[in-house]
C-alpha cells in the first residue's frame, strides 16, 4: 500500500517522457514504477506488459494487457496480441495500473531474476524482435548490481545501442557498456531532451 501510495502521487510529465513519445518508438521499456507513460499513451492503442514476481500458477513473470480506447481501461490478453501490436510498453518492474503490482523487494528481485535467467520474464516475440534492434538507454544507471542484471536480461541478443550519460562511469558501468556493444553519447538528459523540443 505504501509503495502504491508513493507511485500514484500525481506529477506533471517530464520533458523527457514527452520526448520519448515524440520519437514514436514501437517498443518502450520503462523500468520506473509510476504510470505516467501509460497516461500519456491513453489516446492511442497500445499493448502493456507488466512484470510480476512470485506468480504461483506458472513460471512466467509478466502479464499482457490491451488498452481499450473506448472504455479507457486495460483488459488482459494472450501473448499472441504482441504480434500485431502497433505500440508496446513494457514495465518489467511493475506499475500502478491496471492494478498495483511491483517488483521491488529483495525477494521480488530474486524471483524475477531467477525466472528471467530461465527465459520466463520476456515474451518470446520480443526476444526475436530485439535481435535486429538497438536500444536507446535514457536515465539508466549500470552501477548497481540489481539494475545491471535486469538490464542484461532485457537486452540479451541485442544488436547494440546507445547510452546517454554525461557523468563519470564506474568500472562496472564501462564493462557493461562494452559487453553489450553500446555506444556512450556524452550529453545530459536535459540536453538530449532539448534536441527534441
Amino acid at each position: 500500500q505504501l509503495t502504491n501510495h508513493i507511485y500514484t502521487k500525481d506529477f506533471e510529465p517530464t520533458p523527457l517522457q514527452k520526448s520519448i513519445l515524440d520519437m514514436m518508438p514501437r517498443y518502450i521499456i520503462d523500468t520506473n514504477r509510476d504510470s505516467k507513460l501509460q497516461e500519456l499513451l491513453a489516446y492511442e492503442p497500445h499493448t502493456l506488459i507488466v512484470g510480476k514476481s512470485r506468480i504461483l500458477d506458472n513460471d512466467y513473470r509478466y502479464e499482457i494487457y490491451e488498452w481499450d480506447m473506448e472504455n479507457k481501461k486495460y483488459f488482459q490478453v494472450e501473448e499472441a496480441a504482441l504480434d500485431d501490436a502497433k505500440k508496446i510498453l513494457f514495465k518489467p518492474m511493475g506499475t500502478t495500473l491496471p492494478e498495483p503490482s511491483f517488483v521491488i523487494s529483495d525477494a521480488d528481485y530474486v524471483d524475477w531474476l531467477t525466472e528471467a535467467m530461465g527465459g520466463y520474464a520476456v515474451p518470446a516475440v520480443l526476444k526475436t524482435y530485439r535481435k535486429t534492434k538497438k536500444y536507446l538507454f535514457l536515465g539508466t544507471a549500470f552501477d548497481r548490481d540489481t539494475d545491471r542484471m535486469v538490464a542484461h536480461e532485457l537486452s540479451m541478443g541485442l544488436e547494440g545501442g546507445y547510452v546517454i550519460n554525461d557523468k563519470p562511469l564506474s568500472k562496472k558501468e564501462k564493462k557493461f557498456i562494452e559487453r553489450h556493444n553500446l555506444e556512450l553519447i556524452e550529453m545530459s538528459l536535459e540536453a538530449f531532451t532539448n534536441e527534441f523540443i
